[in-house]
């Protein structure tokens, strides 16, 4: 069974690699690379989750 990036990374740990990238510290492929992420969508998504969620307040 594939394990799904999504539920082995803690609220905590996606929110450090989301502002990871948005600071410039890390490329998306290199944060892929660092964690062990096959999908780019995976980081795509918790970008645009991060995103919605910081344009509601």
């Amino acid at each position: 069974m594939k394990k799904n990036s999504a539920n082995r990374f803690s609220k905590e740990n996606k929110e450090f690699i989301v502002l990871s990238i948005l600071k410039g510290e890390l490329f998306l492929e290199e944060a892929m690379k660092k964690y062990n992420i096959f999908d780019r969508r995976t980081i795509i998504t918790w970008l645009r989750k991060h995103v919605e969620a910081n344009q509601k307040t």
